[in-house]
């Protein structure tokens, strides 16, 4: 059986420096002439964790005209973005692109792990038209600190040292 490989192409390069609009759109535009006909790409990512400017009108603008351009570009293919901000679950930025990810520490800066599904589906339930993912987890876990446990050991401290894999798994 050939090996079949789906990639998810991310684009992360905005910034809050003059002219970084103008650089997104080009990388962005760039990026899709030049990979448009790779048969495994399914999704444009258009960001990963951004606020421009701090506020919320500069990147909820910029993240429409990525899309925009996106769609205009390639109308077949979905396009996403991923958030650090998922705890304001009716920020604007949530529903921009076709998919949108969340990046979701629960169980590292605070919670525990098995707190995520009820925040999952806590917004699904509020937002059913948005296509969500969890894109990151976890945080640091670091494969030489093991641990013996074989339940859930207590969260780390995200200022200590010790990140045990074990955690993190």
């Amino acid at each position: 059986m050939p090996l079949k490989i789906l990639i998810f192409q991310r684009y992360c390069g905005l910034g809050d420096r003059e002219g970084a609009d103008h650089n997104a759109l080009q990388q962005l535009s760039e990026l899709i002439k030049q990979n448009f006909n790779h048969p495994s790409i399914f999704v444009w990512g258009l960001h990963n964790e951004v606020l421009k400017d701090g506020i919320v009108s500069g990147s909820v603008n910029l993240t429409t005209q990525l899309h925009n351009l996106a769609k205009d570009l390639d109308p077949s293919r979905f396009t996403s973005t991923a958030s650090n901000i998922w705890w304001l679950e009716d920020h604007p930025i949530h529903e921009l692109s076709d998919l949108q990810g969340f990046n979701q520490y629960t169980g590292w800066y605070d919670g525990q792990p098995a707190q995520i599904s009820g925040w999952i589906n806590g917004y699904h339930k509020t937002h059913p038209d948005v296509r969500m993912s969890v894109s990151e987890y976890g945080a640091g876990g670091n494969i030489f600190q093991q641990t013996n446990n074989t339940t859930i050991p207590e969260p780390p401290n995200p200022g200590g040292k010790f990140f045990s894999e074990t955690y993190q798994t």
